[in-house]
């Protein structure tokens, strides 16, 4: 009767922990509509086809405040690390895509992972794994297509950080109705205030100038091919 007991409650114990375990979280219509379209874009694409129906792995939905004082939303697309760098000519698409489709502002990020320095991660940490380098991954990722080309940071007298990020002039049409825009969503990203600025690249490379060649002088031939007269004797 004993034995039998023990095993009632062991099965008892193993029937609620497999009734404990955590339900996955159901995605919302909105994560399954841009799913959806990146989806559709990829199996389209020339190259690098996929046989995925899943690619998207998260989408937020982020306010800002526009010109006219009103709040508006802002998507923002996450998707994995490998598929931003191998289908760089499809994140445009995508983008171009979803906010043709939501009428919504889109952005579209590689998600990284951060590893803290009091984790239990045995190794170096890798410098692209650091708080600092996925940070500014992310800002790279939101002012795409545009290119940074220096920083500069300021402290204010109550304490707080600003950094001026200056962008290089050549993408300034596209970029200049969403600089405010970037910087509200990056704040709520990543708790960071930046301000972007639009500046001339300044090479300091100078190639030396090709010597001009000076044309040659001709010289004239004072010799004559005529044998000199044979004296008369």
């Amino acid at each position: 009767i004993g034995i039998r007991n023990m095993f009632i409650t062991l099965q008892m114990k193993s029937s609620k922990q497999v009734e404990k375990q955590p339900e996955e979280p159901q995605k919302s219509q909105l994560h399954k509509d841009i799913n959806k379209i990146i989806v559709d874009i990829t199996k389209a694409s020339e190259e690098k086809k996929t046989t995925r129906t899943e690619i998207l792995q998260e989408v937020k939905e982020i306010k800002f405040v526009g010109t006219d004082n009103k709040t508006y939303n802002s998507l923002v697309i996450f998707l994995p690390y490998v598929y931003v760098q191998n289908q760089r000519n499809l994140i445009t698409k995508i983008v171009n895509d979803v906010q043709t489709k939501k009428k919504l502002i889109t952005f579209v990020v590689a998600s990284r992972t951060v590893i803290h320095k009091k984790s239990d991660f045995k190794q170096k940490i890798p410098r692209n794994r650091t708080l600092t380098s996925v940070y500014d991954s992310i800002l790279e990722d939101l002012i795409s297509p545009g290119l940074i080309i220096g920083k500069r940071s300021r402290y204010h007298l109550d304490g707080s950080l600003v950094q001026k990020i200056f962008v290089g002039d050549e993408h300034k049409e596209a970029l200049e109705p969403r600089v405010d825009i970037i910087a509200q969503v990056y704040k709520k990203l990543t708790n960071r205030k930046i301000s972007i600025e639009f500046r001339n690249e300044i090479c300091f490379i100078n190639k030396g100038k090709e010597k001009e060649k000076k044309p040659t002088k001709q010289v004239k031939n004072t010799r004559t091919s005529k044998k000199p007269a044979a004296k008369n004797e």
